[in-house]
């Protein structure tokens, strides 16, 4: 397309230049001689032709330079409109995780008095990370740092992801997450306070999470440290009410 309107503006300009000399020779050709009337309007003719052509030149080169910047605007409309509609989604994610995390501290009614009423939360809060994380399954693992054991866990799973949940089961240990030394094909978040006795991991498959998903999980495994201490300070106090009772 290009090519043809370049060879078209040659034969323009090819048959411009001959209409011109045929406009500055025509006394010649009528007469067959120049004298000097003829020769001044000749150069006269000639004079505005070429300022003429320096004008269509020059309003060329501005109508271009106008079409450039034109694309230029495209181009930057364009961004902008991308970025735009980057900005809203990324506002939208917001949205929902900040609704998800007002629904951590809100969802929960019921402080845990017992292990039944620690296993609905622990349902509750694996769900809401199953939900953001986008992830085919999550583990949440409360875990004794001084004896290496796991004192509550629970799973979830969506699709047909139980047999990793056993094979991540039969591979991690609680040495393991305390240690952070786990197999590449999982993924960990863990709790942010270092002066309990314990701690709670939330274990994914191997992802690549982004920076507000990590924030929602960890403000979830925090928000379960607080309940797993609130349950264990209750659960002490009800053995303490239940020995007085006793004696």
């Amino acid at each position: 397309m290009i090519k043809g309107v370049k060879i078209l503006e040659r034969v323009y300009f090819g048959l411009l230049v001959l209409i011109m000399g045929l406009v500055l020779f025509n006394h010649y050709f009528v007469s067959g001689r120049f004298d000097r009337e003829a020769l001044v309007s000749t150069v006269i003719t000639a004079g505005l032709m070429a300022v003429a052509y320096i004008v269509y030149t020059l309003y060329k080169r501005e109508v271009m330079r106008n079409l450039e910047e034109l694309e230029g605007l495209r181009r930057n409309k364009q961004d902008l409109e991308g970025k735009i509609d980057e900005a809203f989604k990324y506002i939208g994610q917001l949205n929902v995780q900040i609704e998800e995390i007002r629904t951590i501290f809100s969802g929960v009614k019921k402080l845990p008095e017992s292990k039944s009423e620690l296993r609905v939360i622990l349902d509750f809060l694996s769900s809401k990370v199953l939900s953001v994380a986008g992830s085919s399954w999550t583990c949440l693992k409360i875990v004794d740092l001084a004896n290496y054991r796991i004192l509550a866990e629970h799973t979830k799973t969506r699709g047909e992801s139980e047999h990793d949940v056993q094979a991540m089961k039969a591979d991690v240990s609680a040495r393991m997450l305390i240690a952070n030394s786990l197999p590449k094909e999982y993924c960990i978040v863990r709790s942010a306070h270092d002066n309990l006795d314990f701690a709670v991991y939330c274990l994914l498959p191997s992802c690549d999470l982004s920076k507000e998903q990590k924030v929602f999980i960890r403000a979830v495994v925090n928000q379960l440290e607080m309940f797993y201490l609130i349950f264990t300070n209750l659960s002490s106090q009800r053995s303490e009410a239940n020995k007085k009772n006793n004696n």
